[in-house]
């Protein structure tokens, strides 16, 4: 999931990390304060894990299956 700093996190990591500082919500990875605790699905990283399961399972390049976007 994606949290309002932009970073992508574990869901039930950053939801405990939450729970745990009630009322002084920050970033785990800046520390600075968050703007929202909503959370949001990583829909970039999912199709690309989707595409590289999907790929190993063909025995086709992954890259292939992103149709040829680049790979950060």
């Amino acid at each position: 999931v994606v949290l309002s700093d932009g970073f992508t996190y574990n869901e039930a990591s950053i939801k405990e990390w939450i729970r745990s500082s009630a009322g002084s919500h920050t970033s785990p990875m800046t520390g600075q304060p968050l703007k929202d605790v909503t959370l949001k699905p990583n829909i970039e990283l999912q199709a690309r894990i989707a595409a590289f399961t999907s790929a190993r399972a063909s025995g086709s390049s992954w890259e292939d299956k992103l149709g040829g976007q680049q790979v950060l």
